[in-house]
């Protein structure tokens, strides 16, 4: 059997991309064309090993499932990559701007402690996203020759913290949620018995919270080149939905694809 060709690893990302996580496809239109395969390979690869919950029935599945990724990064970085769409795609981005494998390993670190339960408190949430969503963002910027890692790290965390709240139906629909320990038990909060359609008063301020949270590392973002200005832009949106929508999660409103995503987009590639 012929090995795939490189476009049909693109392609496959891109697919993989448009289907699962379309903010991220929207996004990387804002970077020019010879790096936007990357940032597909690099969403693919954070979708593949974000959906490895809901494939597993067991921790230790979970872990084989990761070990396997980790092993595919060290044959990509030896200059041996597997047989594997993302994976050939992850290894032509890595051949034209070499990743830094610590925050490939750093992400699969915290990937696998979301299997031993919610955060405790807020500061581990934060710790968390900043590992996931921050790492994985260090990476693009990798990608996009922006050296400024911090703007990126802060980028990357909030990004996951919004994410997390408008993920919430679905990770409470595969018994999972991110939410920490601690303000659960502050606000009195038992998810078993939450009523979507009225959440109450001490649950509509842990998101805010959280929310706020998010909002400082936007904050503390300066001179950011057109995609992480596109991902400050949408994270922004979507909290001030979650606002409007009372913080609740639940509200459809909160992950509508209205017309108000590629607006945020296109206001970035206007200069505006």
């Amino acid at each position: 059997m012929s090995r795939p060709s490189r476009n049909e690893d693109v392609a496959h990302c891109h697919d993989l991309v448009r289907k699962f996580d379309p903010d991220r496809l929207l996004l990387a239109e804002l970077a020019p064309p010879a790096q936007r395969p990357a940032l597909w390979a690099l969403a693919a690869f954070n979708w593949e090993v974000a959906r490895i919950p809901e494939r597993v029935s067991e921790p230790m599945l979970g872990a084989m499932r990761r070990q396997w990724w980790r092993d595919a990064w060290a044959e990509i970085a030896a200059g041996n990559p597997r047989r594997h769409p993302v994976v050939e795609a992850l290894a032509a981005a890595h051949s034209a701007t070499p990743f830094d494998l610590g925050l490939v390993e750093r992400l699969l670190e915290a990937r696998e402690a979301e299997h031993d339960g919610p955060p405790a408190d807020l500061a581990a949430l934060q710790r968390q996203a900043e590992a996931i969503g921050g790492s994985l963002a260090q990476l693009e910027a990798t990608a996009l020759g922006f050296d400024n890692r911090d703007a990126a790290t802060h980028i990357g965390t909030a990004w996951s913290l919004i994410g997390g709240l408008r993920g919430l139906p679905a990770l409470l629909r595969h018994g999972r949620h991110s939410l920490p320990l601690a303000l659960l038990a502050e606000h009195r909060i038992d998810l078993n018995r939450l009523n979507p359609a009225a959440v109450p008063p001490g649950f509509a301020k842990m998101i805010d919270v959280i929310a706020q949270s998010a909002e400082v590392r936007l904050a503390a973002t300066k001179r950011l080149p057109p995609v992480f200005r596109g991902y400050r832009l949408l994270a922004l949106l979507y909290r001030e939905r979650l606002r409007r929508a009372g913080w609740n999660p639940f509200d459809s409103r909160v992950n509508a694809r209205t017309f108000g995503r590629a607006w945020q987009v296109m206001q970035v590639r206007m200069g505006l």
